[in-house]
């Protein structure tokens, strides 16, 4: 009897050391297809975010530099705000009671004076102190350092200027209203950031 006892219990205890191992197996295989398929998920979602990111920047290039030209200056300007076009602001100057903003201009050389008396000023304004009067019909070379960017009623002549701020060859700076200015060279007068993407990309006609 406990021989035949013995082998019963062999048997039954081989019987469930194999289902163990069947799910044992079977535990194994299901946490591998889980983890393949949480991967390939993973794969898949990173495709997708890459894609998305190449379509968006396709579409910013396509913003950029496929648009129709403006028929006027004031459309060209809100084409530069939707691009994010802007000029380089060096300061803010509340002189009065108004804001000037003055904005960055490439340092190029320009003639100040006309065929009338010009002041060289202190501030961007005519309340400021005359650093220098340049006599009628002479001049005077100068670098031109920025520009009051919100043009205002020129002094003489018809439409707008700006007020420019130079530095002349003693090293002096000061502020002289564009229109008693001119360059001695073909291109944009003020090269600021709008100006010369204006320039570059299709017309000058808006300068």
């Amino acid at each position: 009897m406990k021989i035949i006892f013995c082998i019963m219990s062999f048997f039954v205890l081989f019987f469930f050391g194999c289902n163990a191992s069947k799910d044992k197996n079977k535990t194994e295989l299901s946490y591998s297809e889980n983890n393949i398929i949480e991967q390939d998920i993973k794969n898949q979602n990173e495709n997708i975010e890459k894609i998305n990111t190449l379509n968006n920047n396709v579409v910013l290039e396509d913003d950029i530099n496929n648009f129709t030209i403006p028929e006027t200056y004031e459309e060209a300007l809100k084409l530069m705000k939707k691009l994010n076009i802007e000029n380089v602001v060096l300061e803010i100057l509340i002189i009065n009671g108004e804001n000037y903003t003055v904005v960055e201009a490439i340092e190029t050389g320009l003639t100040v004076g006309t065929d009338i008396e010009t002041n060289i000023y202190e501030i961007p304004d005519k309340s400021g102190n005359i650093l220098l009067t340049i006599p009628y019909k002479n001049e005077i070379q100068a670098t031109i350092l920025a520009i009051i960017e919100e043009p205002s009623i020129k002094d003489w002549g018809e439409g707008m200027e700006h007020w420019v701020k130079i530095k002349m060859e003693d090293d002096t700076i000061g502020w002289v209203r564009g229109e008693y200015t001119s360059i001695n060279r073909g291109g944009i007068k003020y090269r600021t950031k709008k100006n010369i993407w204006l320039w570059e990309n299709y017309s000058s006609r808006w300068i």
